[in-house]
């Protein structure tokens, strides 16, 4: 039986994730780390943002962000890109995770979708999906700042709250609170001590200018939005 329940969970999880990353050409690297000596924005732009995520509906299952999903807008078959997230700069057990997220785009307009996170081990993972969806614009040799996004994951009470996360694989989700939950989501302004953070956590940022473009405060996106 538990051969069966192992490669259930790897086949469940390969199918998630081909399928998260439908359309991405590759998984980009964050765009800062604490080796980086200096910043180049010749060729591409750098988006920043703070993320605190919090499982207020199961606690001991706090999710961990793994991925941003970003879809270029305004282009037919416009790109699609992914970026793999850092480790969380403070966790805070069976409370929240929290992030300093960075990544580079060419000049444009964008979609900031989804933040893909899972929580748990073996034999319970559970997998989630924090649907931000807002549009945000970005010129060449810029850095810019998308403002502090609180994400708390609370019981789903009405049918028309998304769903924090699939249904399948059953037990799973149900247990994290994935299946059963949704995501109460605030988008702040926060520069000031966003830029205290970054630049603490990202020595390189010392210097440069960091444009405030905080995204604004965020409305559940409709079926259309999703598309």
């Amino acid at each position: 039986m538990k051969v069966t329940i192992r490669s259930y969970n790897t086949f469940y999880f390969f199918l998630l994730c081909c399928f998260m990353l439908a359309g991405c050409a590759t998984v980009k690297p964050s765009a800062l780390n604490q080796n980086l000596q200096s910043v180049d924005i010749s060729k591409e732009s750098i988006v920043i943002l703070s993320v605190k995520v919090s499982n207020q509906y199961k606690p001991s299952y706090q999710p961990k962000i793994a991925y941003v999903f970003v879809w270029e807008t305004d282009k037919e078959n416009g790109k699609k890109f992914s970026f793999k997230v850092d480790g969380e700069y403070r966790e805070i057990k069976n409370e929240c995770n929290e992030y300093l997220i960075s990544f580079q785009l060419p000049p444009g307009r964008y979609k900031l979708r989804e933040l893909f996170a899972q929580s748990g081990i073996f034999p319970i993972i559970g997998t989630f999906s924090i649907p931000i969806y807002s549009v945000f614009e970005i010129g060449a040799n810029e850095i810019i700042y998308l403002g502090h996004i609180e994400a708390y994951l609370v019981e789903r009470t009405n049918d028309s709250d998304l769903r924090a996360g699939p249904v399948i694989p059953l037990i799973d989700q149900a247990v994290a609170g994935a299946s059963g939950g949704t995501f109460v989501i605030k988008i702040s302004d926060l520069y000031e001590d966003d830029m205290g953070l970054f630049r603490k956590q990202y020595p390189c940022l010392s210097n440069c200018n960091i444009k405030d473009m905080a995204l604004p405060s965020w409305e559940k996106p409709s079926e259309a939005d999703m598309q």
